[in-house]
């Protein structure tokens, strides 16, 4: 079974595939400032110490594909706002194309 969580489509074949290329974070849950994650097409793994928001990283990306609170492990939209941010959050996602394999 060949699954990747980056992987949003294609044909059956395997070509013609699209991956997230970068996620930009604005003021969702740890994250203060805007941060821009880049991905590339496979495997991407995020290292880091504890606390640093390597899981919100893919719970903003469930945020920007999914957007049900329930599936972030919270009870409504308020708590992923950034407490020390006054504004909104926002999570923008670059869906580009890979090359066919």
């Amino acid at each position: 079974m060949q699954s990747s969580m980056a992987s949003l489509g294609g044909t059956p074949s395997g070509n013609n595939r699209n991956y997230i290329a970068s996620v930009t974070i604005e003021h969702f849950k740890s994250f203060k400032h805007t941060v821009t994650v880049g991905l590339r097409p496979g495997l991407n793994i995020l290292v880091g110490a504890n606390g640093t928001g390597k899981s919100n990283v893919l719970d903003a990306i469930l945020f920007a594909l999914v957007q049900e609170p329930s599936t972030l492990n919270v009870r409504g939209w308020s708590e992923l706002y950034n407490n020390l941010h006054a504004g909104p959050c926002a999570v923008q996602l670059l869906i580009s194309p890979s090359s066919p394999t």
